[in-house]
């Protein structure tokens, strides 16, 4: 356990920016997903231990409808303020994580994908590596289904492959890809990044 993780809630956030409550809706909320979160449309709340912060779902993700909330939790990955970008990022593993979670994402992923790739040309870096996360999870979750739209995630990733703290996330994350998307991701992948190392080399 590192030694940011053994400090108490409340230390750790007190230097993480959190959304001014005196601000109107529109200067508060980047996406949808804060408003819809903020009002209650999402069915989880932020649960605060003695070591860490968790979602406390009010029913089990498994049960819940996909369509909308999967997208707008894809939308809220562009959040920079708490809560809202830990609780975006939070509910999108975790509803794609519950069980049956791959099938009920996969005929959502062309609506997902535009918010991914939003993340992925963000200038914040936060974001961007929120993003990596996202794709990385998605893929695990519905395999070649992500596929067509590789492409657009791989160029996007590979803009920022010179920094030394994402490489080794962005390598995993594209390597995912090619691992959950078969062989025929391989070919797309060099075609956008030719110094791409393949994960069967």
């Amino acid at each position: 356990m590192t030694a940011g993780w053994s400090e108490l809630p409340s230390a750790r956030l007190k230097n993480v920016k959190c959304a001014d409550p005196f601000a109107t809706k529109a200067e508060q909320f980047k996406t949808k997903f804060g408003s819809v979160f903020n009002s209650g449309g999402i069915p989880c709340r932020l649960h605060h231990g003695a070591a860490n912060v968790s979602l406390k779902w009010s029913k089990d993700p498994c049960q819940l409808d996909f369509d909308p909330l999967l997208v707008i939790c894809a939308e809220g990955l562009c959040e920079t303020e708490h809560p809202y970008a830990f609780a975006s990022r939070a509910c999108f593993g975790e509803l794609l994580a519950s069980e049956n979670g791959g099938a009920k994402a996969a005929p959502l992923v062309a609506r997902v994908v535009p918010s991914l790739r939003a993340a992925l040309v963000s200038p914040n870096k936060k974001v961007f590596a929120g993003g990596l996360d996202a794709v990385i999870q998605l893929s695990e979750a519905v395999g070649p289904e992500l596929n067509p739209h590789i492409d657009k995630l791989v160029v996007q990733m590979n803009k920022r492959s010179s920094d030394r703290e994402l490489a080794p996330t962005i390598l995993k994350a594209m390597q995912t890809l090619e691992e959950n998307g078969g062989p025929e991701t391989l070919p797309v992948i060099k075609g956008k990044v030719p110094t791409y190392c393949s994960v069967n080399l």
